[in-house]
């Protein structure tokens, strides 16, 4: 069979507007990698991106974007118009290290950054856009306001379950652990990798316990994995589960970068002990 021949990006932005859809080609960042998109031209504040087969034929092109154009979540945009609401929408976020033109920080190996909450009311649902530091200078909303809601709004939502409740609360079954295993993360299960800025926390956790340290594996960009830092397991062995777990059972967008950090209660800090690269001293 004949494979088509993939088109340029400025060659398909041409193809829909000769079909009455006006786009902008913008770069996506998802967890850290780019990805072209066209940002549909509607008139609203909040307009779709729609993400295109290059090598798709027009017609096939047009009825993805017609279908995407009639799912259009009924987004609550006044959130987007005024201070307050922004920053009482605001949540923490982390993802893999980018060159986003985002607002951010660096956390050891992690990058940090804002989420703005739209929800959907005609589904019942919930959308976000990253911060970016003009949409905020626009709102007249100075970066540490910023942080300080989010930092504040998302730390009401986070938690440290064993793995089988986290389980049946998607509705799965999941068997008696050889090792005493916990999920930290947000109560939605959505962008709970987050609990990792949040040493009180894990202290919290650690006291309810009995134990005096921790270490966390970074599962997804959704979740942590907690095991007790006394069961003498290797680093490496451990950076290697969360190889094998991102290869296996995670989306690519939604991988962190393999690693082990280890919470101490005496000190109350997280602290990056093991990469692919290598284990750093204890």
């Amino acid at each position: 069979m004949k494979q088509m021949k993939q088109k340029k990006p400025e060659e398909i932005q041409e193809l829909l507007r000769r079909n009455g859809i006006d786009t902008e080609i913008v770069t996506v960042y998802r967890n850290g990698t780019a990805r072209n998109g066209f940002r549909v031209c509607t008139g609203e504040k909040v307009t779709p991106i729609v993400y295109l087969d290059p090598c798709a034929t027009e017609n096939e092109m047009m009825r993805h974007i017609n279908e995407v154009l009639s799912q259009q979540p009924a987004f609550d945009t006044e959130i987007l118009k005024n201070k307050e609401s922004m920053l009482a929408n605001s949540i923490v976020c982390v993802q893999k290290m980018s060159d986003e033109p985002i607002l951010k920080r660096t956390l050891m190996n992690l990058e940090i950054y804002v989420r703005i909450c739209l929800p959907d009311s005609e589904r019942d649902g919930q959308f976000s856009i990253k911060a970016t530091h003009s949409f905020i200078d626009a709102l007249g909303v100075t970066e540490s306001a910023l942080w300080e809601a989010a930092l504040s709004n998302t730390a009401g939502d986070l938690t440290v379950r064993k793995i089988g409740e986290v389980m049946a609360s998607i509705g799965f079954a999941f068997p008696i652990e050889p090792v005493p295993m916990y999920v930290a993360g947000t109560k939605s299960c959505l962008n709970g990798a987050a609990a990792i800025l949040y040493p009180d926390i894990f202290g919290d956790f650690c006291r309810r316990n009995g134990f005096d340290g921790i270490l966390i594996l970074p599962s997804s960009i959704h979740e942590l994995m907690v095991i007790p830092d006394n069961m003498g397991a290797s680093l490496r062995d451990l950076v290697e589960v969360v190889s094998d777990i991102n290869e296996d059972s995670v989306l690519p967008e939604e991988q962190l970068t393999p690693a082990v950090y280890q919470y101490t209660l005496a000190t109350n800090e997280v602290r990056l002990v093991a990469t692919q690269t290598g284990v750093n001293a204890c």
